[in-house]
């Protein structure tokens, strides 16, 4: 991609942030995650309220940040380095973000999630940019948001 293309990017991914109107999650956060994964614990929530993000507005993201440009080391940077590096990223820009991290028992990954407007979370694959529905043979074992 060229230095033009990037910069655009990167304008179209600021004007996204200034116009960002996300619905707030309060005590249904939650409930949405336990619903969606389909566990009772290991559910830490750092705060009391997350903001909504659209697949959009995580798609630009993703287009801009080149974290899925690093190389996959075992033990040292792999899914577990990929998946925090992400969620600090994003959360960097998008403060209060519903976007977590979360492991899957077998095969043992972890992943980033999001919930969207719709209360709807779709997983995000954090060494490809690929966002997903959570595949029905996963069985999540923790989540952080």
């Amino acid at each position: 991609m060229n230095w033009k293309n990037k910069l655009m990017q990167i304008l179209a991914l600021l004007i996204a942030r200034l116009f960002w109107n996300p619905l707030f999650i309060t005590k249904d956060a939650r409930e949405i995650i336990k619903s969606h994964f389909g566990m009772e614990q290991n559910i830490f929530l750092a705060d009391v309220q997350y903001k909504t993000v659209t697949r959009d507005l995580v798609q630009r993201f993703l287009d801009v940040d080149p974290l899925d440009m690093e190389k996959w080391r075992k033990e040292s940077f792999d899914c577990d380095d990929f998946a925090f590096q992400l969620f600090a990223r994003f959360k960097y820009v998008f403060r209060g973000a519903a976007f977590g991290v979360c492991w899957i028992v077998n095969p043992p990954h972890a992943v980033n999630f999001f919930i969207d407007s719709s209360f709807k979370v779709w997983m995000v694959e954090p060494q490809t940019d690929d966002i997903f529905k959570k595949r029905r043979d996963w069985q999540i074992w923790f989540v952080v948001m």
